[in-house]
């Protein structure tokens, strides 16, 4: 469908009097008025076009219906479709074009905002429908949109489409209340108004009284048809404003621009949404708005009388206020490992709708990205089975589009990072529990700052005389332990390059137990053996690319400068928690802040 501009001829001074909206319900009223369409127009493909629906009233256990009305002047099919998120227990059939719903008492005084809209596979037209849902049915009053001022041609057979809504979807039925000009008839069913003008009325003024009703309520707009070049006061005249983007959250205008043929002091008013919505002002010839976020994606209706004290014309414009926000996701819990897969539960929430959630993950086994489509569970929860055969660590983000095609990301940068090994035994051996390779000093300093802990996850004293640890294997050289050295049951020893470094580091909270510990830790890529009195290796722990102690420890694991390989996991809530297994993997480590709690 083409703007009014496009369709109607008046060959009066160039101006129109009557102006519609495109893209939404009161696209029927686009062509409104209708006196010569050329040739030209009629060939291009035009848009379809909606019955107006309005907003509505759902009481408490009453099925609401709402079904969409649309047309197409080229025939083409159509598709239906809805945006916004659904109520619970409400249905859309987008073959049919029809929404349903029965609201229960939980839902009683819930104000829903869906658009309903069409498409004839190259144009789409919409509109936004406020429901609200109420306790039980009454009737209420239903709403014709204004007419205003209209000017016609004498000898011309001229054509209205007029538009009207109930909050109750009831029946309309359209009429004209006392004098009805001569050649003039309405459709009372469709609301269609021709006037096959006589030459006769030229340069006359006519005013008819149009209604609407639902069989027990109506409503009534005064029309005032001119006729050619009138006699006396003329009205003014308005250009189209054209369909209207505007942001939420932000201060957005549109300016109406009139002018009057004698020179009147021109008036304008908001007509419809009636009452406005919060925000919206008429500050002179210029309509702002500044949209609350939950108007998102919403096609709103406007129009705007201009009046010189004797005629009012109107503009009918669409605002659509565009999605900038993205999905809303949130992690269920941690992921249920069963049976080699990882079950993964998210909750996507978006007035527009959730066209896609995705999950992409990692393991230690599967070291490269994957990407799976999460599937919807209903009721805004999506779910997806990953493998995680043999793995014990698993990270993963998620990602989901809505019906504007806004991307959002859970986490915003990173990944969710899990262990998913199985339960762990503490070890019955002495651990390594913390190395601090890759410091924050530079130069000399650096190495200085190089630390080591062990911790005893047994009920005993171990003594570690005649203990050693070996560095690269034993070919970096190796530490021994001092005679009459133990550690505690549950208790960590700590090994520093510099003691007062390593006091230093920890703002004097922490004092090593060693302050001679003589190994150099390679940022590159390292090992480190735990050795008995008996040189037997009894833990280990590699970092960064090393393989070459492949026998005692697999995998990989890094820290970047500043972090300390931990022995534990950090759980959901960004907290580390020690765990002392043994499973001589790369997954027994993380990488945390080398202060990071708890400390010795």
């Amino acid at each position: 469908m083409q703007r009014i501009s496009r369709l109607v001829t008046l060959h009066l001074a160039g101006s129109f009097i009557f102006f519609g909206c495109g893209g939404t319900a009161s696209t029927s009223q686009n062509d409104a008025y209708k006196q010569d369409v050329s040739e030209e127009e009629g060939s291009k493909n035009l848009e379809p076009s909606m019955k107006p629906i309005g907003d509505r009233k759902a009481p408490v256990g009453k099925v609401l219906v709402i079904a969409i009305e649309a047309s197409d002047p080229d025939n083409d099919p159509l598709q239906y479709f809805v945006v916004g998120r659904l109520p619970r227990g409400a249905m859309f059939d987008d073959a049919k074009g029809v929404f349903s719903w029965m609201p229960e008492q939980s839902q009683l005084g819930m104000v829903v905002m869906l658009t309903f809209g069409v498409s004839d596979g190259l144009h789409k037209v919409s509109q936004s429908v406020m429901i609200e849902v109420v306790e039980t049915k009454e009737n209420h009053k239903p709403d014709l949109a204004p007419v205003g001022s209209v000017q016609v041609e004498a000898g011309k057979t001229f054509e209205m489409q007029l538009s009207a809504t109930d909050p109750d979807g009831d029946e309309l039925r359209f009429f004209i209340s006392g004098f009805v000009p001569e050649g003039a008839r309405l459709d009372e069913k469709s609301g269609v108004f021709r006037w096959d003008v006589p030459k006769s009325a030229d340069g006359m003024q006519f005013v008819v009284l149009f209604g609407v009703s639902d069989g027990e309520m109506e409503d009534t707009e005064e029309a005032l048809f001119v006729v050619g070049k009138p006699s006396g006061n003329s009205p003014p005249q308005v250009q189209d404003p054209g369909d209207q983007i505007f942001v939420p959250e932000k201060k957005n205008s549109v300016r109406i621009v009139a002018s009057d043929p004698d020179n009147d002091p021109l008036a304008f008013a908001i007509r419809a949404p009636s009452p406005p919505y919060e925000g919206m002002l008429m500050e002179n010839d210029v309509f702002s708005w500044t949209p609350e976020p939950w108007f998102a994606g919403s096609s709103i209706n406007c129009t705007i009388g201009v009046s010189d004290g004797t005629h009012e014309v109107v503009a009918r414009f669409n605002v659509f206020v565009k999605d900038i926000y993205p999905p809303m996701l949130a992690l269920l819990g941690e992921p249920e490992v069963e049976g080699g897969k990882a079950f993964v539960f998210v909750l996507a929430l978006d007035e527009t709708g959730i066209e896609w959630v995705n999950i992409q993950y990692h393991t230690d086994v599967i070291t490269q990205d994957k990407t799976e489509a999460m599937i919807d569970l209903g009721d805004d929860y999506f779910g997806a089975g990953i493998d995680v055969s043999g793995a014990s660590r698993l990270e993963l983000f998620v990602t989901a589009m809505d019906g504007a095609s806004n991307v959002g990301r859970l986490p915003s940068d990173g990944y969710y990072a899990f262990d998913i090994s199985l339960p762990c035994q503490d070890a019955t051996h002495i651990l390594f529990a913390r190395v601090y390779y890759d410091t924050l000093a530079t130069g000399p300093a650096e190495k200085k700052e190089e630390f080591v802990w062990l911790y005893n996850p047994t009920n005993t004293n171990v003594d570690l005389s005649g203990y050693g640890i070996a560095d690269a294997c034993g070919n970096g050289g190796i530490f021994v332990f001092p005679n009459n050295v133990s550690i505690a049951p549950h208790s960590y020893i700590q090994l520093a390059r510099d003691k007062e470094t390593y006091q230093r580091l920890f703002l004097g909270t922490l004092t090593p137990d060693i302050a001679n510990f003589s190994l150099d830790l390679n940022n590159d890529g390292d090992c480190l053996l735990l050795l008995d009195s008996d040189v037997n290796v009894v833990d280990a722990v590699c970092w960064e690319k090393f393989s070459d102690c492949s026998d005692y420890f697999s995998g990989t694991v890094s820290a970047s400068p500043g972090e300390a390989l931990a022995r534990g996991r950090v759980k959901m809530d960004g907290q580390f928690e020690p765990r002392f297994c043994d499973r001589d993997l790369a997954t027994d480590f993380v990488p945390i802040p080398y202060d990071s709690k708890p400390l010795p």
